[in-house]
């Protein structure tokens, strides 16, 4: 099926098996807490390919404290759009409790670049 007769929605789920499959590695590591992370050079270059392919450009915007992403569909006029308040980038410290420690010290539009493109 050519990408003109895809969905939107085909099209999103297209690129996003295509990713899944790509073997993606964890490149960050928070060593306080001991987990692993995604950070968008492990998955940018990859996922700017695969929408390529599928005729899609992603467009993000922050303002305030809102983050969002458009999905834009080259063939079509249809978009799809995600948006989150920047004040949900919350840590859990090792007790559990809600520490943003880690986003202080670090730039907070990296971090909701970073989950708001997971979206995708």
């Amino acid at each position: 099926m050519s990408s003109e007769h895809k969905s939107i929605y085909e099209k999103l789920q297209t690129t996003r098996v295509a990713l899944a499959k790509s073997g993606l590695k964890k490149g960050g590591q928070n060593t306080y807490s001991k987990y692993s992370y995604f950070e968008l050079t492990d998955f940018l270059a990859k996922s700017d390919e695969l929408l390529l392919e599928n005729r899609l450009t992603p467009s993000f915007n922050f303002v305030d404290n809102l983050a969002t992403l458009i999905l834009y569909d080259w063939d079509s006029e249809n978009k799809l759009e995600w948006s989150t308040n920047g004040a949900d980038a919350t840590t859990l410290n090792k007790q559990g409790q809600p520490s943003n420690l880690e986003i202080q010290t670090r730039d907070p539009h990296t971090h909701i670049s970073n989950a708001i493109y997971t979206c995708i």
